[in-house]
Formats: structure tokens, sequence, C-alpha cells
């Protein structure tokens, strides 16, 4: 996604962020960051994205500040997610995805 982002101009601001690993583990590190409009099933949301330039092989991981900005909510048992405020149309989710270029 860095290199999208890059490719498409957007401006990173460099930081130095505090991560805490599923294992408990605590580190702080150097990150960039940046906002896009990511649109999702015709709705657009304001999302914060951060890179971590030393993670190697890593995939791009949502926050549950983007779920709570979009009005998200995932369905694990049944493999899809709806909007809160439309809880009758689910959507499923994809195993493999490509972003478009």
């Amino acid at each position: 996604m860095y290199q999208v982002f890059k490719d498409k101009g957007l401006v990173f601001q460099e930081t130095t962020i505090a991560i805490s690993l599923a294992e408990g583990q605590q580190n702080t590190d150097v990150a960039f960051t940046t906002q896009v409009m990511v649109e999702i099933d015709g709705r657009s949301v304001l999302t914060r994205f951060i890179i971590l330039p030393k993670a190697k092989g890593n995939r791009t991981l949502l926050e549950t500040d983007f779920f709570t900005s979009a009005g998200l909510v995932l369905d694990m048992k049944r493999y899809c997610w709806y909007f809160w405020d439309n809880l009758h149309t689910s959507i499923h989710l994809v195993k493999n995805w490509t972003p478009r270029s």
C-alpha cells in the first residue's frame, strides 16, 4: 500500500508510535502516516494509514478506528460485514484481494 500511495502523490508525515504486539511486547518505532478517503460500498470514510517501514512481508491491517468511523460491523461466524445502520444487507468477506493501482 505504501508504494501505491507514494505513486499517487500522497504526502506522509514521519512520526514515532507506540506498538503493542499480540504477545504483550511493547515497542516504539518510526512510522509514516497519511490520511486517505476510502470508499466502501458507496460511502466515503477519511482513514489514517500507518506505514511501518521496518516491517517485512507485512499485510495491511485495518484498526478498530476504521471500523468505528465507517460504521462497520464484522460478523465472523457468517464471514461477512454490514453497516450498523443497515443490518439486513450483508457483504461477504473476500479471502484474496488485489488493490487497483
